[in-house]
């Protein structure tokens, strides 16, 4: 016959270490449902996330002598310079004064907006380390509304360059339709990027001082020249950079030149591994952010 036998109360906390030793219920999430989740708890941040991108552009152009003017003349002096320099160091081209500054200005406008997105992106988890340990929200969003606000930056200057165009004549419907698409790359890029070196500047306070020369050396690759100008041997793995694929689009519908879709499809499959990636690693060491900070 069976027997059952009831367990008192006094039998499930006689532990020898004086502890409750009932068992414990474990929930174990689904990974496959991690980044619908983590999506799901941004959207519920949304109110935040546009509370910061605000004031990061309130910050900006406070208390500033030319505030947005500054914005544009900045692109327009620096390809004045760089097209009265180094237009004719471009495979031996002698091109003419409107045409050298339509290449640079095609090139200063995105990369502008990309370098200061990513800066941004690289110190913001270290200039908001008090907000970061005391409340809690999903850390992505700091540099992602960094990345953003860059992009009221490239709002500006874009009009800048298509007003260029236009009234020299190398205006075309094409380069106002390619915008939404070769920002998108740009952004996807540079949250990417951003969310890798703002991580690791969280825990290495050194990556910051770096982030400035390798954009310097971006800008002295990807702008001063194009991919033809290269070597041939190096243009393969130069075209691995997401932005060459931005930078050789506005430059190819500005001298009204084919569009070199192979690259633009390179482009936009390395901007998106590159947002993946860096959201992936961002999610992995949020966790220590207080910690570290």
């Amino acid at each position: 016959m069976s027997h059952t036998s009831a367990i008192s109360p006094e039998s499930v906390t006689s532990s020898p270490l004086g502890y409750d030793a009932r068992p414990e219920t474990v929930i174990v999430a689904d990974q496959r449902d991690g980044w619908w989740q983590a999506l799901r708890e941004v959207l519920s941040y949304r109110e935040l996330f546009w509370a910061l991108t605000l004031r990061d552009l309130k910050v900006r152009y406070k208390q500033t002598a030319l505030g947005i003017a500054w914005v544009v003349l900045q692109p327009l002096f620096t390809g004045g310079v760089l097209a009265l320099i180094f237009s004719r160091f471009r495979s031996g081209q002698d091109a003419g004064a409107i045409e050298a500054m339509l290449f640079y200005l095609a090139a200063l406008v995105p990369w502008n907006s990309f370098a200061q997105g990513v800066y941004s992106a690289s110190v913001c988890m270290e200039s908001e380390a008090n907000l970061i340990s005391k409340v809690y929200f999903p850390r992505i969003i700091v540099p992602t509304a960094r990345v953003l606000a860059s992009s009221v930056d490239f709002g500006i200057t874009i009009v800048v360059l298509l007003l260029a165009a236009l009234f020299t004549g190398y205006f075309t419907w094409g380069l106002l339709l390619a915008i939404p698409g070769l920002l998108l790359i740009q952004m996807l890029s540079a949250c990417g990027i951003g969310y890798l070196v703002g991580i690791l500047n969280a825990q290495y306070r050194d990556v910051k001082y770096v982030i400035p020369f390798l954009l310097q050396s971006g800008l002295l690759v990807s702008v001063l020249l194009s991919l033809e100008d290269w070597p041939a041997w190096l243009q393969p793995w130069l075209r691995f950079n997401p932005m060459a694929a931005v930078i050789e689009t506005y430059r190819a519908l500005v001298s009204h030149q084919p569009i070199d879709w192979p690259l633009v499809a390179l482009g936009t499959m390395v901007s998106i591994l590159l947002f993946v990636f860096g959201a992936w690693v961002f999610r992995r060491r949020e966790t220590y952010l207080a910690d570290v900070l």
